[in-house]
């Protein structure tokens, strides 16, 4: 019995170390190579022309500049007037670069690293350079996306090109896309008319909003109007069989969630015979243990915050089970076989229990930030992204019911 109690608690703790709600997105793992240091610094040194230059034929790798990338728009790239890189990690933590080492006195000309619109271009561009070049199929897909956002500096001739030079079948596709969004400007009927045709294979909102702006304008061309019309419905049907598989996968990572805690109280419960009133504030006791140690990572291991899910996890657990062995040994055991009186037992535990964390830790909500290897998703279309977290929520309640099954 003692074995099924302590398994309930344990398991309607994990919805909220895995709660999407309470995440945000984190900083990208930083990388090692002194490459990427001496690259990153030289940036962060140089003026306008440099950094341009730099930019136009990035001297480090594809994932180096990626890093950059992460690091600016994440505005955690950091000078001071001396030339120093330093990288803010969550707003609170300064380290140095390269050697990432938490700086306990901050200097009092730091400033942030950002760009004018100039040198975004350049990154932009200077991004997606890379990639086209790279012999990894994925990499130049990347590439694609980057261009697809950036339209207006693209001319259809070069992307032409790069259609011509393309061998693989997925990214020639894309870049067929992309031409074809090109000649959508064009002034010469057939060649818009063929455009529609190859963006009707689009799911991209975009486009779809693209379609319809030129169907609310006057059509003098038959053609043209019904290529528009046939494409407009295409990719209307794409765009809404994407939002409702969206709606679909969170509704069963809600549900995933919600029945992880019935669970916990069917068991209780079911076991027992206990109406615990006070189940909800264990799921609360797993949360803010996990915010502990969070918070232990960022003052002492800030090279490490990005796992500490893996320490916060079985610490959850542990808290929340010795709390409600506690409270099963001291409340409801001489309670048992009285429901009424259990039930307002663990209420008036409950009522502790929050006001007890409330002192604790102010009345105020506190942060649990997404891990870095919890963050983003698998994106299957531009309308559909299936996030990491979400996953893991419906998979570990896939494993928890197979656990209680062979149990």
């Amino acid at each position: 019995m003692a074995k099924h109690y302590v398994l309930a608690l344990l398991c309607i703790m994990v919805q909220i170390i895995f709660n999407p709600a309470w995440a945000e997105v984190t900083s990208p793992t930083t990388l090692t190579s002194t490459t990427s240091q001496d690259a990153i610094q030289t940036f962060v040194k140089s003026d306008f022309t440099a950094r341009r230059a730099m930019l136009n034929q990035w001297p480090a790798s594809i994932e180096q500049l990626d890093q950059l990338v992460a690091y600016i728009d994440q505005n955690e790239l950091y000078t001071d007037s001396s030339g120093h890189t330093f990288i803010l990690k969550n707003d609170e933590k300064l380290l140095s670069y390269p050697q990432l080492q938490a700086i306990d006195t901050w200097p009092s000309d730091l400033s942030q690293v950002t760009l004018v619109n100039t040198l975004r271009k350049a990154l932009n561009f200077g991004q997606a350079k890379a990639k086209l070049n790279s012999d990894d199929a994925s990499q130049r897909l990347a590439a694609v996306d980057i261009l697809e956002n950036n339209l207006d500096e693209l001319d259809v001739v070069t992307v032409r090109q790069l259609y011509l030079n393309e061998k693989s079948e997925a990214v020639k596709a894309r870049l067929a896309q992309l031409k074809a969004r090109l000649d959508f400007n064009s002034q010469d009927e057939f060649t818009k008319i063929e455009a529609v045709k190859i963006l009707a294979d689009s799911n991209r909102p975009d486009v779809f909003a693209l379609i319809n702006q030129s169907l609310e304008q006057p059509q003098s061309n038959p053609a043209l109007k019904a290529a528009l019309i046939e494409a407009q419905n295409k990719i209307k049907t794409r765009i809404q069989i994407s939002e409702w598989s969206g709606h679909i996968f969170s509704g069963l990572s809600t549900a995933s969630i919600l029945l992880l805690a019935a669970l916990g109280l069917a068991i209780t419960y079911g076991l027992l015979g206990v109406i615990n009133m006070a189940h909800g504030e264990l799921i609360m006791i797993g949360a803010y243990t996990t915010y502990v140690i969070q918070s232990f990572f960022k003052t002492h291991f800030a090279g490490l915050v990005d796992w500490y899910l893996l320490a916060a996890i079985p610490a959850a657990f542990l808290v929340s089970a010795l709390i409600g062995m506690l409270i099963e040994r001291t409340v409801i055991r001489p309670l048992y076989g009285r429901q009424l009186e259990t039930l307002l037992a663990t209420f008036g535990v409950s009522l502790i229990l929050m006001q007890s964390v409330r002192m604790i830790f102010g009345a105020q909500n506190v942060e649990v930030s997404n891990v870095v290897w919890l963050s983003g998703g698998i994106a299957l279309t531009p309308s559909l992204m299936l996030p990491y977290n979400r996953i893991a929520i419906i998979g570990f309640t896939v494993a928890v019911l197979l656990l209680l099954v062979f149990l």
